[in-house]
């Protein structure tokens, strides 16, 4: 390890370390133990919740260690004030007014009676309700204090005080609980798997995601997709706390297979939709057709005898010509031919030979030899000389060369389909190189393909495409790495040269490849710490709304407004009972839970929403009440 890694692996340590210690400190600040000990045993329970809690302790305690009751009891209700106070000392305001918020939950019964005595004004329930809210709060004072009888006096006066101004408007909140608790069985009390409901619901929303949307994501993707796959990122992020709160095993190990068989899916698209057939095979076979084409065209043309020209009998006296022809008797000795010399002394002088179509051949090879020696050698001019030359040869050859019934050379022919397959194995090795080296070839050069010459291309391209997605790494995404940025995918819908239907088949594989990968990377990747601060975004804006009912109820829009919402931020955090549903809507290949998931989103407006009318309920009785007319007033 160089010192930069180990100066970068030092620096991720640091920030895990730092993230974990933030949230320790959240949570014995704000956990569910100290939200319940505020707004169930101080507020619902008269403050007496560190006896109870003290009390239960101590029976285990007692029961496990072999402690006498007594002394277990005391140290439980040590260890609960201890956490009361230390949670008190960080959030006095909030801690008072969770307090205020339990104990209304105890005074709603004796509000529900005051506003059931039938023939009372609105005033006299108020009066009945600061009643009921002074004995309410002058024993919850009592209990919240320590001591003896002396020092219980004066916390007992000031919750009394404090409980009949609450008490007196609390009836006029109760006008409005027919509508309140509808709304209210529709958000967090209403168990665990109608909170995951509306986190799913609340989630969908954010995505902008309908039971129809989610139908044809699932279709397209198929068997093997989830729910998190068609959903953006809200959906993602909501799996991710999902995948690390329950059935972490089991999800991981499904994602983890689905997501190691990424590769071999995606190469059973290339071989539908772009060439099945590997380019090692294409070129083997298809230079076996050239050769056994050759073999038929030209064995047959070879023994043919040609006229010995006036212009044939020129080339034989160039200089050229008499080099290639060396040339071409190499080319005769490795096929086990002996070619026949171009001519012969005589005491008269030169005698030129009758020549048969192979000698001629040969000859032209080795000239196609010598032009790309001469080009590859930058010898640019004398490369284009022996070209003219070459061309010039050939073209008398087919001149003299036999006829077939149309009057075409047959020389022309054999050279024209051997040509061809030699064209299909260059485009071939192109599109390979279209894919692995772009700037060598240009899209410009696959529309001035022929048919047979694109087919051979496509099968270059899916040989280096199946390369590329085979050879990766387990834990990639191998949709990256062919279909990763515009200018990919520009290119590669350029080599499928007008085959909408196939290329539109192979870009949907990728794309739901994609999606799954992404769940996969969100799910098993994504941090165990850092996500739990942005996770709950997603939860917040239900719970926001309850926060706000319950500072509508307390009577204080402003500070309780703000507490009530904080409150309900650390309760909402899902359990393992809502995760566990919502790893059925959301993590699930279940054809039943998805399903049950698309159902979920036809039904039922989301969490925010119905928070939108609890709050109206509370709302409207009191400001009814607040502006109706006195008696005597003008």
């Amino acid at each position: 390890m160089n010192k930069a890694q180990k100066e970068y692996l030092e620096r991720v340590q640091a920030e895990q370390k730092q993230e974990q210690e933030q949230e320790r400190a959240t949570d014995s600040n704000w956990s569910a133990a100290n939200v319940a000990r505020q707004t169930l045993g101080q507020g619902l329970a008269f403050g007496f919740g560190d006896e109870i809690e003290g009390a239960f302790r101590g029976i285990y305690e007692a029961a496990t260690s072999g402690k006498s009751y007594s002394d277990a009891v005391n140290e439980g209700i040590e260890y609960a004030r201890a956490q009361n106070k230390a949670f008190e000392t960080q959030n006095p305001k909030s801690a008072l007014a969770m307090q205020i918020g339990g104990g209304l939950l105890t005074g709603l019964a004796g509000g529900g009676r005051a506003l059931a005595a039938k023939g009372l004004s609105m005033g006299a329930k108020a009066a009945r309700g600061a009643g009921v809210g002074a004995v309410v709060g002058g024993a919850t004072g009592a209990g919240m204090a320590e001591g003896g009888v002396t020092d219980r006096i004066l916390p007992a006066a000031t919750g009394a005080a404090l409980g009949a101004a609450t008490g007196g408007v609390l009836p006029v909140a109760m006008a409005g609980a027919g509508k309140l608790i509808s709304p209210i069985r529709g958000m967090i009390p209403g168990g665990s798997r109608r909170q995951a409901e509306g986190l799913f619901r609340n989630t969908a929303a954010e995505d902008a995601m309908t039971s129809g949307t989610l139908r044809s994501g699932l279709d397209d993707i198929g068997p093997l997709g989830v729910v998190a796959d068609v959903g953006e990122q809200s959906t993602k992020d909501l799996a991710r706390f999902t995948g690390t709160k329950f059935g972490g095993k089991s999800t991981q190990k499904m994602l983890e297979t689905r997501h190691l068989d990424q590769g071999p899916r995606v190469a059973a698209s290339i071989d539908k939709n772009v060439a099945d057939i590997p380019l090692d095979d294409y070129l083997v076979n298809t230079t076996k057709l050239r050769q056994t084409s050759a073999n038929k065209n030209y064995g047959e043309l070879y023994e043919a005898e040609v006229p010995l020209t006036d212009k044939l009998k020129g080339f034989f006296q160039n200089d050229a010509i008499k080099e290639a022809y060396e040339s071409a008797r190499d080319i005769a000795k490795v096929n086990n031919h002996i070619l026949t010399p171009l001519s012969q002394k005589l005491d008269e002088g030169v005698a030129f030979l009758k020549p048969n179509m192979r000698t001629l051949d040969y000859i032209k090879q080795s000239l196609d030899d010598k032009v790309s020696e001469a080009f590859r050698a930058g010898k640019n001019k004398l490369g284009a000389a022996l070209q003219a030359k070459r061309d010039e040869f050939r073209q008398h050859i087919d001149e003299i060369s036999p006829k077939n019934e149309q009057g075409i050379s047959l020389y022309k022919n054999a050279r024209s389909e051997y040509a061809g397959h030699s064209a299909a194995l260059e485009s071939a090795e192109l599109g390979a190189k279209f894919i692995s080296s772009p700037k060598s070839v240009s899209i410009r050069t696959i529309k001035e393909m022929g048919d047979h010459e694109h087919e051979a291309f496509l099968v270059g391209v899916a040989e280096e495409l199946r390369y590329k997605v085979l050879s990766a790494p387990d834990a990639a995404d191998v949709t990256k790495r062919i279909f990763g940025n515009h200018l990919i995918r520009q290119r590669l819908k350029a080599a499928f040269r007008g085959n909408e239907e196939a290329y539109s088949a192979f870009e949907k594989t990728i794309r739901n490849e994609a999606a799954m990968a992404e769940t996969n990377a969100a799910v098993r990747f994504g941090s165990r710490t850092a996500p739990m601060l942005s996770d709950e975004s997603t939860y917040s804006k239900a719970a926001g709304a309850v926060g706000d009912a319950v500072g509508v109820a307390a009577g204080s829009p402003g500070s309780a407004a703000r507490l009530g919402s904080k409150m309900a931020d650390a309760l909402s955090t899902p359990p393992e009972a809502v995760a566990k549903h919502l790893s059925g809507m959301l993590l699930s290949q279940d054809p039943a839970k998805k399903a049950m998931a698309i159902e979920l989103l036809k039904r039922g407006r989301t969490a925010t929403s119905r928070a939108g009318g609890m709050t109206r309920a509370l709302v409207t009785p009191a400001a009814a009440y607040l502006t109706a007319p006195r008696p005597g007033a003008r």
